[in-house]
């Protein structure tokens, strides 16, 4: 899925990185033979198709990505999460609370 679909979720801006900077100056790989050997990818995968996610096996599945979020002003970044293995997302809980910490500054 591309930017136009994800952007569907969210009401506020979807930055995409077509350059792959933010990624800094060493992109995270997971070897193939590491994420096909991990219990975690199929309970994450069986999660996904559960809730109705869709998606596509195109592109790069290997790299793994993250979460960032940026406050307000020149607070930066209020909010980070490095995928350690494949699905592995932020957790709601943890993302809402910095929500409602930058909300209240």
């Amino acid at each position: 899925m591309g930017v136009p679909e994800f952007k569907d979720f969210f009401d506020g801006e979807v930055f995409l990185d077509s350059e792959k900077r933010f990624y800094g100056p060493k992109e995270r790989w997971l070897p193939l033979w590491h994420g096909v050997l991990r219990c975690d990818t199929y309970a994450h995968g069986f999660r996904a198709k559960k809730n109705g996610v869709k998606g596509n096996v195109k592109g790069e599945g290997r790299l793994l990505g993250g979460v960032f979020m940026f406050g307000p002003g020149d607070q930066g970044i209020t909010f980070e999460h490095f995928e350690r293995s494949w699905g592995d997302h932020a957790k709601i809980p943890d993302i809402m609370a910095v929500i409602n910490r930058v909300k209240r500054n």
